[in-house]
């Protein structure tokens, strides 16, 4: 069996997330005919749970945000593992800013969500209910999953614990099964691309 995505992703210097994103904005360059140092903006789900507010990591009920995700480009003879430099040079650069809601970045940059994200990329986190239990309390967690269906037309959910961890849901009716398939195809082969796999 691999090692899971989370560790090997560690064990390459990078956040699991950074290689998701930068795996997912080179399948979507290819899939939209974009060149390979050009970038692509897509979203992604963030937790508000790190953000320094007192009593945060004790609140509860989900505290989530979907932001634009630039997954700028590497050029074409450079290698894959650039694209995770890239796209987690710009994280860095607007992680603080990630408490701002869609709908006000949309405001000022003169579009509508619709017309910013057609895809999103969420990087699942703390699915073992080991890892959320709370001893003493009285309230034991035995199952987590997750069984939500993004609005977005194509979106990939990954859970870099599993053995499986990524995943894509799509809309038949814009995105087909067929493409759907290919497009998974792509991202397998992204994903280790930038991890020195391919």
């Amino acid at each position: 069996s691999e090692m899971c995505i989370r560790d090997r992703a560690r064990d390459a210097g990078a956040g699991t997330a950074d290689v998701v994103h930068a795996a997912w904005g080179a399948v979507l360059r290819a899939v939209t005919g974009h060149a390979p140092g050009e970038a692509v903006v897509f979203g992604s789900t963030v937790s508000g749970r790190d953000v320094p507010v007192p009593g945060v990591t004790d609140a509860v009920g989900m505290m989530i945000n979907t932001v634009p995700v630039v997954a700028g480009g590497a050029g074409p003879t450079a290698p894959a593992s650039d694209l995770v430099r890239v796209v987690a040079g710009h994280t860095n650069r607007v992680r603080d800013l990630q408490y701002v809601g869609l709908t006000d970045i949309c405001r000022a940059a003169g579009t509508t969500a619709g017309e910013l994200l057609d895809t999103l990329a969420v990087v699942e986190v703390a699915l073992d209910p080991a890892e959320v239990s709370r001893p003493g309390t009285g309230f034991t967690v035995t199952r987590l999953a997750n069984n939500g269906a993004p609005h977005f037309p194509l979106s990939l959910v990954v859970d870099p614990s599993a053995e499986r961890p990524l995943r894509i849901i799509h809309d038949p009716a814009v995105v087909g099964d067929v493409r759907a398939g290919r497009i998974a195809r792509m991202l397998g082969s992204a994903v280790a691309a930038v991890l020195g796999d391919g």
